[in-house]
C-alpha cells in the first residue's frame, strides 16, 4: 500500500511516496521525474532550487535505519524507487553485486573479460593486450603464462 509523508525542510510544501512519487501542495500536482540514469525531482525552497533524487528522498523518508551506506535498487531498475525494492549496500557490496551481474562481460578469472564485438574473450594484464581467445580458459592460461 502506498503510504505518503511530507518532505523534510520543505514547510509542507512537497510530500513524498513509498512508491517514489512526489506531489506539490504549492501547485496541487504530481511533479515529473527527469529521466536520467536515476529519477531526480525539482523541488524549490524559498529562492533555492535543488535536484533531488528520488531514490533517496524515499530512502530517507521510509528506509528503516539512517542512510549510511549507498541506496542500492534491488531489482537493478533505477527508475523503481518503491521503498521495498531499495536497500543499504557499503560500496564494496554494491561494487560485487554489480560485478556478479555482469555475467556478459566478466570472468571468473582474473585479466579475462568476455569482448561483445569480436565475441571471443580477452586476456590483457593491466593495460597490455595478450591475445583474443575462443574460451574462457585459454584466455586464462594466456594470461598466466604472460605473468612467469
Amino acid at each position: 500500500m502506498e503510504k505518503w509523508k511530507i518532505i523534510k525542510g520543505y514547510d509542507g510544501k512537497y510530500n513524498i511516496s513509498s512508491y517514489g512519487r512526489v506531489w506539490s501542495n504549492v501547485k496541487n500536482r504530481m511533479l515529473s521525474l527527469s529521466k536520467e540514469k536515476y529519477h531526480r525531482v525539482v523541488l524549490m525552497d524559498g529562492i533555492k532550487i535543488r535536484h533531488l533524487f528520488v531514490h533517496l528522498l524515499v530512502w530517507d523518508h521510509f528506509g528503516n535505519e539512517l542512510r549510511t551506506k549507498q541506496v542500492d535498487h534491488i531489482d537493478e531498475n533505477k527508475y523503481n524507487n518503491k521503498i521495498e525494492n531499495l536497500q543499504l549496500l557499503t560500496n564494496q557490496e554494491n561494487v560485487s553485486k554489480h560485478n556478479l551481474l555482469r555475467t556478459d562481460t566478466t570472468s571468473k578469472f582474473i585479466g579475462v573479460h568476455w569482448h561483445k564485438k569480436n565475441k571471443k574473450w580477452v586476456a590483457m594484464e593491466k593495460h597490455k593486450h595478450i591475445g583474443c581467445y575462443e574460451n574462457e580458459y585459454e584466455a586464462h592460461l594466456a594470461y598466466q603464462n604472460q605473468l612467469k
